[in-house]
């Protein structure tokens, strides 16, 4: 069954989950429990802590005929003047081979004339019929104050895999206040964004309070739909994109809340995120055009991959905060398109000066 076999382990195993498109999958787990093939995302498996609480595919072991290669994040523990050292190899060991792939392949924006009076919530229903799975965004443009969105009637909550990290980073320096952090939490906040290190926030969920000490925060920020993970499962925190919002507005722009010097650890940190992480929402700008901070979250499941984004953007006379979440994606692909496209349409919203908007769920 999902979700029991306990707290994170200490050891690799590979877990020999395969994808919808036949490669090897890698969950960092205690043990693989076989079951029936039910003809989900991995036929045959079920991947237990890999799977609950979000390791995507770091800190683990990948396995496959002739091939072998392993990752520790070890590095972690010297803080980030280690990154540049594993810059390179991000891409390679935060996804497997055939993800990898599909993703290099998913083709970036290009800036294109706009027009007055745009609907963003058409445009993005329109990208949202085109889904194999859901599909949910919001956006909130700081220039014009104007907050648009559109839901899924079918989710009432999605997962957010390692999209929560940036709510976890917000509430530990909440938490501080003025104190700040200790060195070992500087340590684990840097590898938890920088690389998406699920062990680093393991223990800052568990040092933070867990589930109820997050529901809390949660609360305070007028994220009133979200609900955190229990058993130590962040990565199955449900939330939506307007809940996000709530967050992203909180860490970007000043409010009584978070006081400024908070906001810029998390900008800074938010700006060291790898290369091989910056995928989904900054493909949707064009390249060089603004400034993209962004956590993303991708997370195998047995229903399809749960891929999702939060990001914000400021730059060539624009500046606003993106929540993009789909689940019940075939590919890891997939996902990262439709955050892409997603993307690409709040840019173009962002250039007009009338936005037309739908009112309806996100």
């Amino acid at each position: 069954m999902i979700g029991e076999n306990g707290p994170t382990p200490r050891r690799a195993q590979t877990c020999p989950g395969v994808s919808a498109a036949g490669a090897v999958v890698l969950c960092n787990t205690v043990k693989a429990r076989r079951k029936p093939a039910s003809g989900g995302a991995f036929p045959g498996y079920q991947c237990g802590v890999g799977d609950v609480l979000g390791r995507e595919l770091i800190a683990g072991r990948l396995s496959a005929p002739g091939r072998e290669w392993r990752h520790r994040a070890r590095w972690a523990r010297a803080g980030l003047p280690a990154l540049a050292a594993v810059t390179v190899w991000t891409f390679l060991l935060a996804l497997p081979p055939a993800a990898a792939a599909e993703i290099a392949a998913v083709p970036a924006a290009s800036s294109a004339p706009t027009s007055a009076g745009f609907d963003v919530t058409s445009a993005w229903r329109a990208v949202q019929a085109g889904q194999p799975g859901h599909l949910a965004v919001a956006m909130f443009d700081a220039r014009t104050g104007l907050t648009a969105g559109i839901g899924d009637p079918a989710v009432t909550g999605f997962e957010t895999a390692s999209v929560v990290k940036l709510s976890i980073l917000a509430a530990l320096l909440l938490r501080a206040g003025p104190a700040g952090l200790s060195a070992a939490q500087r340590r684990d906040v840097a590898a938890m964004i920088s690389v998406s290190d699920n062990d680093a926030a393991s223990r800052l969920w568990a040092e933070l309070g867990g589930a109820a000490a997050m529901n809390q925060f949660f609360q305070r920020l007028g994220m009133t739909v979200t609900t955190a993970g229990t058993g130590g499962a962040w990565g199955l925190t449900r939330t939506t994109p307007l809940d996000q919002l709530q967050l992203l507005r909180t860490v970007s722009y000043p409010n009584a809340i978070l006081p400024d010097a908070a906001r810029a650890m998390i900008a800074g940190l938010l700006g060291q995120v790898v290369p091989g992480q910056r995928w989904g929402i900054p493909d949707g700008v064009p390249a060089g055009a603004a400034t993209v901070l962004v956590k993303n979250g991708w997370l195998p499941r047995s229903g399809g991959w749960v891929i999702g984004g939060v990001g914000h953007v400021q730059g060539a006379g624009r500046d606003y905060v993106i929540a993009v979440l789909t689940d019940g994606e075939p590919s890891m692909a997939s996902g990262v398109a439709a955050l892409r496209e997603a993307s690409a349409i709040a840019w173009r919203a962002a250039a007009v000066a009338t936005v037309t908007t739908h009112a309806g769920p996100a």
